[in-house]
């Protein structure tokens, strides 16, 4: 791959789903792109689309009643979603993801050393030595204590913080090229979560990888990410440098985000709100998809759908977006 050249390019990508009140388009016409070595996160509310857009770049969407369509290349070769055998060479081989719910992600039957190993069978052929001894080394270098021991651990026997690691070693197991992080801390408490996202900074640094970090916490998305992506009701509405897009934000979806968020030292009665809640994808607003629960909304914006507006920052889906003094 050429330097410079994205390692993920994303092209008009939609995911939908048939339901019994009609088909809901959870991802609609979502493009970006992902260069290696960089930090990129995706925000938004529960239900926006990022966990689908997620397992869309996995290619884990080929399911009855699913429908993927868009562009999707990886190093430049161009992926289907319906191409599984070519997906089952690059899943936990060249892209990889850490899930949001360790207990659940990891497999109550198999022994953690197995589970680790696992894409080393399947895509390298290693035999059993060899793989155990890689299930410690790997282990060790996600900083869990006793790898030794605990290669030969069963997931319940280890705390939140060590099943994540745990996690973390299986999808480092490879060498990626991308990793996908699909709320890493959300199922663990603050220290934990510190030392989880201050491992992971260390071996993206080490190895190079370009990370998609999925997450609603956007104080770890402002220290962590290098690039912001914004989801809402399925679209971007918003991307550009973490250090534009989370101080001065072009969206009012994106500037309300950061108003709800409690600021240290301020006292407040009640925190401030966007009000009304994220549309059903099955039918959703006219216009812009935000304008029902947008403060600066006009008529254009409840009857023309805004296209994505690219500028020297980054872009935004806005009629009327903020200043860059806002």
């Amino acid at each position: 791959m050429p330097p410079g050249a994205p390692l993920l390019e994303v092209e008009g990508l939609s995911v939908s789903f048939a339901t019994a009140g009609g088909r809901l388009r959870a991802v609609d016409g979502v493009s970006f792109s992902l260069t290696q070595g960089r930090r990129v996160g995706l925000v938004g509310e529960s239900g926006s689309g990022k966990s689908v857009t997620a397992q869309a770049l996995m290619g884990l969407l080929d399911a009855p009643g699913v429908q993927v369509e868009g562009e999707l290349r990886l190093g430049g070769e161009r992926l289907t979603a319906t191409d599984e055998r070519r997906w089952r060479t690059l899943r936990g081989n060249k892209v990889a993801m850490v899930f949001q719910d360790p207990a659940a992600a990891l497999n109550p039957r198999m022994r953690v050393g197995e589970q680790v190993t696992e894409g080393l069978l399947v895509h390298q052929g290693l035999g059993r030595a060899e793989r155990r001894r890689r299930a410690v080394e790997l282990l060790t270098r996600v900083g869990l204590p006793d790898a030794g021991v605990r290669v030969d651990a069963w997931p319940h026997e280890l705390s939140g913080g060590m099943r994540q690691r745990v996690c973390i070693a299986m999808a480092l197991a490879c060498g990626p090229q991308l990793l996908i992080a699909d709320e890493p801390t959300t199922a663990l408490d603050v220290t934990v979560q510190a030392q989880v996202m201050a491992l992971l900074a260390r071996l993206q640094a080490e190895t190079g990888m370009a990370v998609l970090l999925i997450s609603h916490d956007l104080g770890l998305v402002a220290e962590w990410c290098d690039e912001v992506m914004v989801m809402y009701a399925g679209q971007l509405v918003e991307r550009g440098p973490a250090a534009r897009v989370l101080t001065r934000p072009r969206h009012p979806y994106t500037a309300g985000l950061l108003a709800s968020l409690p600021l240290p030292g301020e006292r407040r009665e009640r925190l401030v709100e966007i009000p009304g809640m994220v549309p059903d994808m099955r039918a959703p607003p006219s216009g812009c998809r935000f304008n029902p629960r947008c403060p600066r909304a006009d008529e254009r914006c409840r009857a023309e759908a805004p296209a994505w507006s690219e500028e020297a920052e980054g872009g935004h889906r806005c009629h009327l977006p903020l200043s860059e003094g806002t």
